[in-house]
């Protein structure tokens, strides 16, 4: 992932690297080595943008590093702001500051900057089920947000807090 400066973000399986535009050699930034929470905790999404750092994990929620300030921040099914699931699969950072959060079984979670959590609660079939194991998230140029789970497409509508499904015509 791009970190705005010109330099990558990259996650593996149980670390995180930065890799500067000027010397290419992925290393463990020294701000979060202090950090030990970051390492083995299988991670399994990244996002980032100029302040901050998110990782999601395959079984230990979310954490959010501030470049700023650094603190750590987690998210988790046992903290104060409680995510549907510890199971981080997929995670995009919006424009407004909203990071969104897909889960592997628990669907979509909308996190603000102050740390409060929403969780999109739709009632549907298609979300009762597959629709909860989500696999991507995807911010179009026009802004629209797509959602791929186990159980087909949507498009992501914060304002009203749900999730559409998304026609998939087969072409012969």
């Amino acid at each position: 992932k791009d970190d705005g400066h010109g330099g990558l973000w990259i996650a593996t399986y149980n670390r995180i690297l930065h890799k500067s535009s000027e010397d290419g050699i992925p290393t463990i930034p020294s701000a979060l080595a202090e950090k030990s929470e970051f390492i083995n905790k299988s991670i399994m999404s990244l996002a980032s943008n100029p302040s901050e750092l998110w990782l999601g994990y395959r079984a230990a929620g979310v954490q959010r590093f501030s470049f700023e300030t650094n603190e750590l921040t987690s998210f988790g099914t046992d903290t104060t702001n409680p995510l549907s699931s510890n199971a981080a699969s997929c995670m995009l950072l919006l424009d407004s500051g909203v990071s969104v959060v897909g889960t592997y079984g628990g669907g979509v979670n909308l996190i603000v900057r102050t740390g409060e959590v929403s969780i999109l609660r739709n009632e549907t079939e298609s979300l009762t089920s597959l629709g909860r194991f989500l696999v991507m998230l995807y911010q179009a140029r026009d802004k629209t947000i797509w959602v791929g789970t186990e159980g087909g497409l949507f498009q992501l509508d914060t304002y009203n807090l749900s999730l559409i499904p998304q026609p998939i015509e087969e072409k012969p």
